[in-house]
């Protein structure tokens, strides 16, 4: 799922990585989201961060860029998810502004980037 991020300065397209209630680490680079590698073709440009093991709490997602050694992984509240990504459309992503994400399906993702 790619969405916009409000900031508090700027919107930013994100991809979502980790949904309320799950378990997230990252290790040499590769994410781990409930103990189990996810498999992420989309990645640009790989880094070898690390994360230490975490439980997203209530309203709460995981987020980055595709460029992982130019982006910042960030845990957002659900109130700065302000679009959801349709498509690219001439190299330009094409977004629909949301007034409730929840209601857009974000929290019902039974796995997320696959």
């Amino acid at each position: 799922e790619v969405v916009q991020v409000w900031t508090g300065r700027d919107v930013m397209v994100k991809r979502v990585l980790g949904l309320p209630g799950e378990n997230i680490a990252m290790r040499d680079g590769i994410l781990y989201v409930n103990g189990a590698p996810l498999t992420e073709p989309y990645v640009q440009f790989k880094d070898e961060s690390d994360i230490a093991p975490g439980l997203l709490g209530p309203d709460r997602f995981l987020v980055a860029g595709d460029n992982r050694s130019k982006t910042i992984i960030a845990v957002v509240n659900r109130d700065r998810i302000v679009g959801r990504v349709l498509r690219k459309q001439y190299g330009a992503q094409v977004a629909v502004i949301l007034q409730d994400p929840v209601l857009a399906g974000l929290a019902g993702l039974a796995s997320v980037g696959q």
